[in-house]
């Protein structure tokens, strides 16, 4: 439903290593899916946990900061102006992005 499904490449990345100095620190990770489409950059990272129920916020804090923390590392490269990438979660057991950044 999100037109992120299609084979890997250029505007599809999987596992895409992201990293950046930050308060004296490196901050990094991989992003599991990243995707470069019309309407900018989504950054996707899957968990295995069974779907929450209620506001992600709440009840998933931690993963919630993971994927806006990979966002503000690809503004902060230079890749995507700041407040614009898409940032998500997807539980597999769901068929649908819990979107936790809004454009």
């Amino acid at each position: 439903r999100a037109g992120l499904r299609h084979p890997p490449g250029p505007d599809l990345q999987l596992e895409y290593p992201v990293a950046l100095a930050e308060g004296g620190r490196l901050v990094a990770g991989y992003v599991d899916l990243l995707a470069a489409g019309p309407d900018g950059l989504a950054v996707v990272d899957f968990k295995t946990d069974a779907p929450p129920r209620g506001e992600l916020a709440a009840t998933h804090p931690a993963y919630v900061e993971q994927v806006r923390a990979y966002a503000r590392i690809l503004e902060a490269l230079g890749l995507a102006p700041a407040g614009t990438v898409r940032a998500g979660l997807l539980f597999t057991a769901e068929r649908e992005i819990r979107w936790v950044t809004r454009r």
